[in-house]
């Protein structure tokens, strides 16, 4: 059969199968089965049966082994019943492989056996060396004797050399390698922001009435779990260390024939502060990681408490308790933290650290200093290990005696005290507490719990380190927990749905807002000019609100009532995939804001009527009036943004009139007609731009300039749509742009078109215009004409303006003020 598969090894069928056939020997299967007469099978490989309680001793370790990997596995993860089946399988293709390597003739020696187990960092000492006290200790720990571990070692050693005997003929071509090389490469770069749920938890109310609600709706999750109470008796070496026998001779001589291992190495007790950086993320999070850091670092030296700066920002799980590490060696933390930490001196603070996890500040707590350790401090650990290395001779025989007593019928409290043991009698379990304090299967804590009041087990059960014998001695059923216990847990409950609720809404804003920067490129120049610090656009939000239009059926009212607090309204039409008419979209979107608008002065008039009969003062004539000229616009389908006047009206300005507002309709078309588009002819505050979405995206992903220069040429453009789109949007919302030029900045700021010298000071700051003297103006096409500033003051280009001087757009401007 083998030699099947090595002639077939190279297709995909034995790559898989060597790839889902995870064999763990070591420390896994543990000690070798009991082949006694009559013990139950559960499965045979070539006639070799495979008992029940092998595979059970298999399934225990591999539940003690996940739950110290992961210690808040949840109890229904532990006992997924597909663990059971990989188990068995493993099991089998063991025996299998095994079998094999006997047919091929396949050995592992002595020797090799040997370098194997001196290889094993595990095994060795700090200086590197094999150590056989380590080895033993470790064994032990797993409840292993050297004889098993090396015989399960032997197995393992085989099982390779099957694998690669099959494996030998397979070869990767250079297509397969390069396939492969190129997948582990891939990366993938995600933005994001982030929205805690925890920022949102101070706004978040919750009422009484939720309260009892959720209580009356959820009662299922309130109730108290059964619980039950043992007496017990646990053979294992821990349990049964403190009935041993041992001398102070004893402790001292196992001192004096191994003062080599009773050594204290270099400790040191600190805290941290690590804010964490994903190891993926690109350098703009690592820098503001680093900076947050320093932020930290300079409270501190300003007088802040490490501790409780760790308690409020830390990331790492030890901010509850002031970041504190506890006591610590060398060789446990990764490099660049353990050298800064070693470095410092007692109470001081670290510079920031980077690591892979993060950035991090350290304060040495305190220091240990290595050397040997005296026999007064390791007398009491010494006595607890002989002692358990001497229960764990005995522990075999004292359960073979207890078991034939319980089988005569003898009680457990006698059982006890023949043995010279005492009863522990456990506090009110759960059945997971069970399987957290014995650690023993599901299986076996359900066994416990199904004992009647009184009654004792029939049969040992496993736990960790042995064995329990047990008797139930108090059972509690399950009951309903009254509201007043778990009202604060209900509460936190609902203030978390709540910050949920308030984080997804803000983050449902966020993402569909974008801070646009409008390209400017009168920077350029003065940029070459004065090579400043930064150079800096002026910015337009964009607010995309999806839904409406889709099919000509309009906006809708939600999407009405979103746009209302905007200056400006871009409407996106689909022109491309042929579902609709785009022409009846357009028409539908300025209906819509017509009968909004229209249904708004309607309101607002018949409540004028009512305040005019109470008193004529309560009206303002002037509103009156020009409520009717948008009445007489709207119903004759003009929007009100066709009469100037009546559009930039102020006493209309509270209402926010749709139709008001300048509207920009882009046409989302096919790449193939974007070049030839008709789209309709513009009207006041109403324009109209063909755009392929499709290209956009196209050329976003050209960055070499003449690329992108050629690409213009081919569609007859100069400009790429987007940038389009936010120019007639300036245009639109009546935006100009004036300079400021200097060695910190060259920036564009937005002001209103016709808006004077004092009103543009203002946008860069509110004291520019309070305290405006006057404004030092170089025109733009000055400028490009004197290409310098001081070369455009020789020429008399530069002016100064007073209060009253419109700006200009491309003005180049510098203020001088006084507050």
């Amino acid at each position: 059969m083998l030699d099947i598969m090595r002639q077939h090894a190279s297709g995909w069928v034995i790559k898989v199968l060597f790839g889902i056939i995870i064999i763990v020997f070591i420390f896994f299967f543990g000690a070798g089965t009991l082949r006694e007469k009559g013990d139950p099978v559960i499965a045979y490989v070539d006639e070799k049966p495979i008992l029940v309680r092998d595979f059970t001793l298999a399934y225990q370790r591999s539940t003690e082994n996940l739950r110290r990997q992961n210690p808040d596995a949840s109890p229904e993860s532990l006992q997924n019943p597909l663990r059971k089946q990989q188990i068995l399988s493993q099991m089998i293709n063991s025996r299998l492989l095994l079998d094999a390597a006997a047919g091929l003739g396949l050995i592992a020696s002595t020797n090799e056996l040997r370098a194997t187990i001196s290889r094993m960092e595990a095994f060795q000492n700090e200086a590197g060396i094999f150590d056989s006290e380590i080895y033993r200790q470790i064994l032990a720990q797993n409840h292993m004797t050297p004889a098993e571990f090396e015989q399960n070692l032997r197995d393992n050693l085989l099982v390779e050399k099957v694998r690669a005997y099959i494996s030998m003929p397979a070869r990767a071509d250079e297509s397969q390698a390069k396939g492969l090389f190129l997948w582990a490469r891939e990366q993938a770069k995600v933005e994001y922001l982030l929205f805690p749920q925890a920022e949102f938890l101070a706004q978040a109310q919750v009422s009484d009435k939720q309260v009892n609600e959720f209580y009356e709706q959820n009662k299922d999750k309130f109730q108290r779990p059964a619980q039950a109470a043992f007496r017990y008796l646990a053979f294992t070496p821990k349990a049964l260390a403190p009935y041993q026998n041992v001398s102070d001779a004893d402790v001292r001589a196992a001192f004096d024939s191994n003062r080599a291992a009773y050594t204290r190495p270099e400790e040191i007790r600190a805290r941290h502060i690590l804010l964490t950086v994903d190891p993926a993320a690109g350098p703009a999070e690592a820098e503001k990681a680093e900076a947050s850091i320093r932020a930290l670092a300079a409270k501190l030296k300003s007088g802040s408490d490490f501790a409780d700066l760790a308690r409020r920002y830390s990331q790492d799980t030890s901010a509850e308790n002031g970041g504190d590490l506890g006591w610590f060696g060398r060789g446990v933390m990764v490099k660049s933290f353990e050298d800064a930490a070693f470095a410092l001196k007692k109470g001081e603070v670290s510079d920031p650290v980077r690591s892979e996890f993060g950035w991090h500040l350290i304060q040495l707590v305190d220091r240990r200093e290595p050397g040997a350790m005296t026999f007064e401090e390791v007398r009491d650990q010494i006595r607890d290990q002989i002692a358990e290395e001497r229960a764990s001779e005995k522990t075999s025989d004292l359960l073979d005696e207890a078991l034939d007593q319980m089988a005569a019928g003898v009680d457990i409290a006698k059982i006890a005290e023949q043995a010279g043991l005492s009863l522990t009698v456990s506090p009110l379990l759960t059945q997971d507490g069970l399987v957290q304090l014995f650690a023993m299967t599901p299986e076996a804590a359900q066994a416990l719990f199904l004992l009647a009041p009184g009654a004792s087990t029939k049969t040992p059960l496993a736990i960790e380190g042995g064995y329990l014998l047990a008797e139930k001695v108090q059972d509690v059923p399950e009951a309903l927990l009254p509201l007043p216990e778990v009202q604060a847990q209900i509460v936190q409950a609902l203030k978390r749905q709540e910050a949920h609720r308030l984080a997804g809404e803000k983050a449902a804003q966020a993402g569909n807002r974008a801070m646009v920067k409008v390209p400017e490129p009168r920077l350029e120049p003065l940029a070459a000019l004065f090579s400043p610090k930064k150079v800096t656009c002026s910015e337009i939000e964009y607010l995309d609100i999806p839904g409406g239009g889709g099919k000509g059926t309009g906006l809708g009212e939600r999407v009405l009532n979103e746009i209302r607090p905007y200056d400006c309204l871009l409407g996106v039409l689909d022109a491309f995939s042929g579902l609709s008419d785009p022409r009846q979209q357009w028409q539908a979107c300025e209906a819509d804001l017509l009968v909004s608008d229209l249904a708004v002065v309607e309101k607002r008039q018949e409540r004028l009527v009512l305040d005019k009969r109470k008193s004529k003062d309560l009206v303002n004539p002037k509103e009156e009036e020009f409520l009717e000229r948008c009445k007489a616009l709207l119903e004759g389908e003009k929007p009100l943004r066709s009469d100037p006047d009546v559009a930039n009206e102020p006493v209309l300005r509270g209402f926010r009139f749709l139709s008001a507002k300048p509207v920009l309709y882009a046409w989302n078309c096919t790449e193939s007609d974007f070049a030839t588009f008709q789209v309709p002819a513009e009207a006041t505050g109403q324009t109209h731009l063909a755009v392929s979405a499709k290209l956009e995206r196209e050329l976003a992903q050209i960055t070499d300039p003449a690329e992108r220069e050629m690409f213009f040429a081919d569609l007859g453009i100069t400009e790429s749509v987007l940038d389009r789109v936010i120019a007639r949007t300036y245009r639109l919302l009546g935006l100009i742009s004036f300079l400021t030029a200097g060695p910190d900045e060259v920036r564009s700021w937005a002001v209103r078109k016709g808006a004077k010298a004092p009103e543009a000071a203002g946008v860069i700051h509110s004291d520019f215009q309070k305290g405006f003297i006057r404004a030092e103006v170089l025109g733009w096409n000055d400028f490009l004409t004197a290409k310098d500033f001081k070369k455009a003051k020789e020429l008399g280009l530069t002016r100064l303006e007073g209060k009253e001087y419109v700006v200009a757009d491309g003005d180049i401007i510098e203020f001088r003020f006084n507050v």
